[in-house]
């Protein structure tokens, strides 16, 4: 969900890059011209009403293998995301 709403310049726009075990996958995340490397979803989020987003407890919640340590990406990201939030209303 983060790579959704956030987009990850670390994966390509292609996912050649992607992890192998979602390789399965690529299609299906690529569908509508897709880029998950620079898709911002935040304010698609604000226009159906979602106004809080919680990311969940990872192995206790996930319905698949959760990235125990992603190198500190999801917590940079949210502090970038402070600096520049997407409002419900201003």
């Amino acid at each position: 969900a983060p790579n959704y709403f956030f987009g990850d310049p670390l994966l390509k726009a292609d996912l050649s890059n992607i992890k192998p075990a979602l390789a399965g996958y690529k299609t299906m995340l690529l569908e509508n011209g897709y880029n998950w490397s620079s898709s911002y979803q935040l304010p698609k989020a604000k226009e159906c009403n979602v106004f809080s987003i919680l990311w969940g407890g990872g192995g206790t919640t996930s319905v698949g293998t959760f990235p125990y340590d992603d190198g500190g990406w999801l917590s940079n990201t949210i502090n970038k995301y402070y600096k520049n939030p997407v409002y419900l209303t201003k």
